[in-house]
């Protein structure tokens, strides 16, 4: 008889670890930006854990005897029933949503502002860009940190997520070859890819300051003309404004670059269904092959991974697309 390939779960929780066995259920979430990774689980109470509230999580998933990490984070939520415990917990990324601050930073890039904001919540960092030179940037209190990091990130061209060990990233992947190929008829199970034409197919930002004309010795009040100083990204029907962010040419150009790639590839959705693949990371590049229709083979880049694994359809991912660009 031939061997089964089993799916492999390993749950750690304040050190102690407990094995596929009493796990019921298990469901990953984890996003290239826009909210916080989760982690669902439903256990067996006769697993031998005593489980906290904030107590520390990380989740190893695979096949046969070994799996890779796929969770990194905190419990926030526990419910228990007779039989079992239902456990949520959350990414590194909830301790910037819970904070907020005000304090002004001079003369910064937009990375130097990341991770001091990520120190603030108290979180480590992994690869963080430098993003553009910002000569005043305010965290006011009005919005969390994680909202702070989102504005950089979508005037800088990077994206905002955390990698397997919870470390908060803030940088663009420049490599477009596949990690991942997968074909029609042989190891995909389920796509839906949706193209959409976009109501906008250029950005044009005004820069809010003489700067961008004098130099960076000149005061910084608003243009009296925005001849020569306008950056534009892409043709077609334009979407124009000005960032006080912006006070250079060419933060203005980095930004617009940023707004135009971002329509671009949320031109393009879908979803792939695949067996479990824990390797899987928002931010990698998938190709697909052998599509029935023709139209949708090609590449698109991870803006989100599922990972779910339960006794009825086993384990298997949901690895979420959006356009390369």
């Amino acid at each position: 008889m031939a061997n089964k390939l089993k799916p492999y779960a390993q749950l750690t929780i304040d050190g102690m670890t407990v094995s596929v066995s009493p796990l019921r259920a298990i469901r990953v979430s984890r996003r290239l930006s826009g909210r916080t990774d989760e982690l669902r689980f439903a256990m067996a109470l006769n697993a031998g854990l005593d489980i906290g509230n904030d107590a520390s999580v990380s989740l190893d998933m695979g096949w046969g005897d070994r799996g890779a990490t796929v969770f990194t984070g905190a419990i926030q939520s526990l419910e228990y029933t007779l039989n079992e415990v239902q456990g949520v917990a959350h990414g590194s990324q909830k301790a910037l949503v819970q904070t907020r601050i005000d304090e002004t930073f001079i003369d910064q890039t937009a990375g130097d502002v990341v991770k001091a904001l990520a120190d603030r919540a108290g979180i480590d960092t992994g690869t963080i860009d430098a993003g553009i030179q910002l000569s005043k940037y305010l965290a006011d209190g009005s919005v969390s940190l994680f909202e702070h990091l989102h504005t950089l990130a979508r005037i800088c061209g990077v994206d905002v997520f955390t990698d397997e060990k919870g470390k908060i990233n803030f940088t663009k992947r420049e490599a477009f070859t596949a990690d991942y190929t997968y074909q029609y008829g042989i190891n995909l199970m389920d796509a839906r890819i949706t193209q959409t034409r976009p109501a906008i197919s250029s950005i044009q930002i005004i820069p809010e300051s003489p700067t961008s004309q004098e130099g960076t010795d000149a005061g910084t009040w608003f243009v009296k003309s925005s001849r020569d100083l306008a950056a534009t990204a892409g043709e077609g029907n334009a979407r124009r404004f000005s960032s006080a962010l912006c006070t250079t040419k060419e933060a203005a150009e980095t930004a617009a670059k940023s707004y135009q790639r971002d329509i671009e590839r949320r031109g393009i959705k879908g979803k792939i269904m695949v067996m479990g693949q824990p390797d899987a990371n928002p931010g990698q590049v998938v190709e697909l092959k052998d599509m029935p229709d023709g139209h949708t083979n090609g590449y698109y880049e991870i803006s989100g991974v599922d990972h779910a694994l339960d006794g009825i359809r086993g384990f298997r991912s949901t690895i979420h697309l959006w356009g390369q660009a």
